[in-house]
């Protein structure tokens, strides 16, 4: 994404911004620009990672551990 973003001016790497990635579009142009802060995104994959292996130890999300188990039997073939 930083190389692409980069040399197609669409992608711009921020410090300091209120969410890991922000998506807007210019109204008079219609051109798409993503910002990424990655110190707020690595905190926000670090917490969704952490959600998700919470749920999966859950007994009762019974669904959610059934699509987990079929991804991750599909990934060893």
């Amino acid at each position: 994404m930083f190389h692409q973003g980069f040399t197609k001016q669409k992608a711009a790497i921020v410090r300091g911004g209120q969410h890991p990635i922000v998506v807007s579009k210019q109204s008079r142009t219609g051109k798409v620009k993503i910002e990424v802060d990655p110190w707020l995104l690595l905190d926000a994959i670090e917490a969704h990672f952490h959600d998700y292996v919470t749920q999966l130890r859950d007994p009762s999300q019974t669904t959610l551990r059934a699509n987990f188990e079929r991804w991750f039997n599909l990934r060893g073939s």
